[in-house]
């Protein structure tokens, strides 16, 4: 007969980050962008204009309707198709925030890399950009990753808390690490 209890192994799974975000929404019953209206995020800045100088990076087209504005917005932010229509030819992807996709007349704005550094992307409007509202000064939300652990260093390093053998263990050879080891078998 045997007898044997292991350690307990404690296994703790990974826990992954979490990008930090903010929303950019339109004020409800409000009229669409209007010229020079800019939106901050982080290190870039976007202005709204009626017609797009190509060599001018982080240039929006307005739209003829207010979603069709966010839109161009979120394409600019993103790098997406539409430079040169959209958004002026001079513009590169955001490289701090992706931005989602228009929903209810908002959209959200996530960091790219998961994490608590993400927490301080700055957002802002200019004055003139009454029609729209960020859900707070900076993005918001973000945690790090947690990594998972267990109390095993290797799969051989955790003994057996006993090992007691009082019958016939039958195999072709082992090594048996145990806190307690008695042995009246064969």
């Amino acid at each position: 007969q045997f007898i044997g209890t292991s350690n307990n192994v404690v296994v703790t799974p990974d826990v992954p980050g979490v990008p930090a975000a903010s929303q950019l929404s339109e004020v409800a019953g409000r009229p669409n962008v209007q010229a020079n209206d800019k939106v901050v995020i982080g290190t870039n800045q976007y202005v709204f204009v009626s017609k797009l100088t190509n060599t001018m990076p982080n240039q929006v087209a307005i739209a003829a309707l207010f979603d069709g504005s966010l839109n161009n917005l979120i394409a600019a932010i993103n790098g997406a198709a539409g430079a040169g229509t959209s958004y002026s030819t001079n513009t590169v992807a955001n490289a701090q925030v992706l931005a989602g996709t228009l929903t209810n007349h908002s959209f959200t704005v996530a960091a790219r890399a998961p994490g608590v550094a993400g927490n301080s992307i700055y957002t802002a409007l200019s004055a003139s950009a009454t029609n729209l509202v960020w859900n707070g000064s900076y993005l918001s939300g973000g945690a790090d990753p947690v990594p998972g652990s267990t109390n095993i260093v290797s799969s051989s390093s955790v003994p057996y808390d006993s090992f007691i053998n009082r019958g016939w263990l039958s195999d072709e050879g082992s090594a048996v690490w145990a806190n307690y080891f008695e042995n009246m078998g064969s």
